[in-house]
């Protein structure tokens, strides 16, 4: 498994903005500032962090730019030169700790003896924030006091340290707190060849010094059990989530990438309420937090990942008031932010795709803050709802919560694609209630089709081909994206006239079809912002276009699923991860917000493991298997499928695909489907 050609990617490829290039291990996020051989800017460890921390390498009195460089998801390697030296950095977070070692080697290119004098330059505040949310954390920074202790130079905040040493013996200019440290001069013949190492560590004053102790008492030891740790993490996620070949290399390297988010965003730090802990972002600091739209965009991973991962995080989600917030903190699990509508598809999406996937029907009965998760579920699906009415439409008011438009033109009221989804969230509960054999309060399938018949009735207008939203102004339109996502639900949601119609559009190059994605807003509608990028217009969030593109490969349509992830297949190529929202017009991504590595990047590859390979758990509790392959690869296979306790490989060939399970293979035609 060559882990560096899986995900690794060059400077000269990547679009990447040096502010928001980092790397992060679990325990500690940290930024390599690109341009520069040596920089390093900001520390991450939760609690702690130093939000403006610089160390400056000067070689011979000044920086060394970086001509090139190339990012893993483990190790950012660096190569410049000052003057007749060739430099070349490697910075590694140390494995498991909140700790980061850097290797650097210069190399004598001249025809002469040289000499290389190195400097460090070492600044920053301290804080330590508990609660970690959207933002990377600023706040509550306290200048730091500089000390050495021994061969350590320390920054000191309150009751928190960041403990920097090297190979080279430090000599810290007095006073301590200009920063700047000293170090005897290198010397070498033609040719020649130096390496040193530098390491930092950020926490309580005992665990930095432990951590920084045990990096430099043998660096190159510290160097590759970094990286081995990597793979050894690299080969856990292949153990329990499928992995993707195929002979068009585009393809698979999206389908790495995507997948890559999940150990990006994997924290394991002891002050944290679970563990492992899944946050929604990770890079530089930024969305530690657990956002529910963000985590559950990705519904269907959870439960292959770690089963008794996804039972944590969802649990935590049902003991808050989803009527009220839309993500939790991750030191205690408390709630913050306000409600988003879509809060109750989440969580419904959520718990039926690990009791199909795994089997679990016992867990439906399992109390969570004194109430079992089928009765969540059913709260959660009636929410809203009145049984002593008929079904209604609801306003979901004036917010601005589902789209969060920046302009005077809103998404407000009542919206037409939330409604929809309410039916689907009906038929979901109902399937639920089939597997934990409770009987529901009413029965949901009308329920849910009253629902879909008002919607059509008071809403649809066959002359726009779309839905009309409806506020206190009265009715209005708003070509979003969102409507798409009620899609391949067949009956559930739409007729098949409208379904046809929204495609129609969907596959529009003058409304929503980009080159390089969907767009959030029709090019026609008068709210379209094109500095909005993830739901005003010229881009979406990164699950969006791959959430749309699995609804139509559910209802059959192959070639235009096929078509928009044609078009997503530039990520894989030009981003190291991916961030809130990437643009459709251009190969571009949002750039006023931190591009943190977004939990919802696993979308893509989601739909490649349901969508291409036409994976269907059922609620019978089988798995059902009718890919289909794209007109732009030969052949594709998925290996180590893990579900429902069976383990199998799909492979996909011109002439038709098989499924391998319990030594037995099964040969079908594209258009029919193998049931395990």
């Amino acid at each position: 498994m060559n882990v560096t050609q899986m995900f690794g990617i060059r400077g000269e490829d990547s679009i990447i903005a040096p502010e928001n290039l980092g790397l992060v291990n679990g325990k500690l996020a940290l930024n390599g500032w690109y341009p520069d051989v040596a920089e390093i800017r900001g520390l991450f460890a939760p609690p702690h962090f130093s939000d403006d921390f610089l160390l400056k390498v000067r070689f011979n009195g000044r920086p060394a730019a970086a001509g090139s460089y190339t990012w893993e998801p483990d190790m950012l390697t660096r190569r410049g030169r000052a003057g007749e030296w060739q430099l070349t950095s490697r910075l590694l977070p140390a494995a498991d700790q909140s700790g980061a070692i850097m290797r650097i080697e210069a190399v004598n290119r001249s025809k002469r003896d040289a000499t290389l004098e190195v400097q460090f330059e070492l600044v920053g505040m301290l804080g330590t924030q508990k609660h970690w949310g959207f933002s990377r954390p600023r706040e509550g920074t306290k200048f730091t006091v500089q000390s050495c202790e021994q061969d350590h130079f320390i920054l000191n905040g309150d009751g928190v340290q960041i403990r920097f040493g090297s190979s080279l013996k430090l000599r810290p200019r007095k006073p301590w707190c200009a920063g700047v440290i000293d170090t005897p001069a290198i010397k070498c013949g033609p040719g020649g060849k130096a390496v040193f190492h530098l390491a930092l560590a950020i926490g309580e004053p005992a665990a930095a010094a432990t951590i920084l102790r045990g990096l430099l008492a043998d660096p190159e030891r510290s160097v590759k059990a970094a990286r081995a740790h990597w793979r050894r993490r690299v080969r856990g996620l292949f153990r329990r989530l499928p992995d993707f070949t195929a002979d068009n290399a585009a393809y698979v390297k999206l389908y790495h990438r995507s997948l890559m988010h999940l150990l990006m965003n994997e924290w394991n730090v002891p002050e944290f309420l679970l563990h492992p802990y899944y946050g929604t972002g990770s890079i530089n600091g930024g969305c530690v937090g657990c956002y529910l739209w963000n985590y559950g965009e990705i519904y269907r991973l959870w439960s292959m990942l770690d089963p008794k991962a996804a039972r944590a995080h969802l649990e935590t989600y049902l003991k808050l008031d989803l009527s009220e917030c839309f993500a939790f903190f991750p030191d205690d699990g408390s709630a913050f932010g306000p409600y988003y509508p879509i809060n109750q598809e989440k969580v419904l999406l959520l718990t039926y795709a690990y009791v199909v996937q795994t089997g679990d029907t016992a867990y439906l009965k399992r109390k969570v803050h004194g109430k079992r998760i089928i009765d969540h579920m059913i709260a959660q699906a009636m929410m809203h709802d009145d049984l002593s009415k008929p079904a209604v439409l609801v306003d979901f008011g004036t917010g601005n919560h589902h789209l969060e438009l920046r302009r005077e033109l809103r998404y407000d009221g009542i919206v037409p694609d939330l409604n929809l989804r309410r039916c689907v969230n009906y038929r979901i509960a109902d399937r639920l209630c089939k597997l934990a054999e409770v009987v529901p309060p009413c029965d949901m399938v009308k329920r849910a089709n009253a629902l879909r018949d008002l919607v059509i009735r008071e809403l649809w207008s066959a002359k726009d081909r779309w839905f009309f939203g409806a506020d206190a102004g009265g009715k209005y339109l708003r070509y979003t994206m969102q409507m798409f996502k009620v899609l391949g639900w067949g009956d559930w949601a739409l007729t098949p006239e409208i379904e046809a119609a929204l495609t129609r559009r969907l596959m529009n190059e003058d409304e929503f079809l980009g080159p390089y994605g969907i767009h959030s807003l029709a090019k026609i509608d008068p709210a379209y912002d094109e500095r909005d990028v993830d739901n005003g217009g010229p881009g979406a969030c990164p699950s969006f276009a791959p959430a749309i593109a699995d609804r139509l490969y559910q209802r059959g349509d192959t070639a235009d699923g096929d078509e928009i992830l044609r078009r997503l297949l530039w990520l894989g190529e030009y981003l190291p991860y991916w961030g809130d929202s990437h643009r459709a017009d251009v190969r571009d991504y949002r750039r006023d917000t931190p591009l943190q590595c977004d939990i919802q990047g696993c979308g893509p590859a989601q739909t490649m493991i349901f969508g291409l390979f036409g994976l269907r758990p059922t609620p019978e509790l089988t798995v059902e298997i009718a890919p289909h392959l794209p007109k732009d690869i030969r052949h594709m296979a998925l290996t180590g499928v893990r579900m429902q306790g069976k383990v199998f490989d799909v492979i996909c060939e011109a002439e038709g695909f098989r499924v391998l399970c319990d030594g037995r293979t099964r040969q079908a035609r594209y258009g029919e489907t193998i049931t395990l």
